[in-house]
């Protein structure tokens, strides 16, 4: 990604931040301990991005075109929504616990960080819808160390956070999973570990 002050195009942007991307999945603790300054402007434009790609992956792998659409108009948008409530809620609880004022932006950076782990282990929710919970966890535990080290919230602050954050994630996925079970009886069903 670039830096504050030069104004990109939008293929140096993705390519910057595709390549940002790359080196953040080789070590993310290393980086969300020591959160890189971005535009949020880039930073959405990559999240669209990614989160697209994920989606069409995640259709692929579900082999269902609505899915696969799904992924690129509905999914991408989605997750903007997710994370700026998600961020606006901690910045909220920041603000409250700290007494301190946090950039938005920064905040929101590092929730879309923290759940990169998320975004690609749901590729594979079409075989196993349950391995978002694993994804939400790693983002979590993402999510805390970026608290911690980058804002310098206390453990126990940053501990209240995250799982408030990953009780209101679970309930949305309780939710929806008990609204739409994948039960032994439908085609397509498959149990894989």
């Amino acid at each position: 990604m670039t830096k504050k002050n030069e104004n990109p195009n939008i293929k140096d942007t993705l390519l910057g931040g595709f390549h940002f991307l790359f080196s953040f999945l080789k070590n993310p603790i290393l980086i969300i301990k020591k959160m890189p300054a971005i535009p949020i402007g880039e930073a959405l434009l990559v999240q669209l991005c990614f989160v697209c790609l994920s989606g069409v992956a995640m259709g692929f792998m579900s082999k269902s075109l609505f899915t696969l659409l799904w992924g690129i108009f509905i999914y991408p948008f989605l997750s903007i929504v997710v994370c700026a409530i998600s961020s606006l809620i901690i910045y909220y609880m920041i603000s409250y616990l700290t007494k301190r004022n946090f950039s938005f932006e920064e905040v929101y950076i590092l929730v879309f960080l923290a759940s990169i782990p998320a975004y690609l282990i749901r590729i594979l929710y079409p075989i196993l819808n349950s391995i978002d919970l694993i994804g939400l966890a790693i983002s979590s535990i993402l999510l805390r160390i970026g608290l911690v080290y980058s804002f310098a919230l206390e453990k126990k602050q940053a501990n209240k956070i995250v799982l408030l954050i990953y009780g209101i994630l679970f309930l949305g996925f309780l939710i929806e999973w008990l609204n739409n079970p994948r039960l032994p009886t439908e085609p397509g069903f498959k149990i894989s570990l």
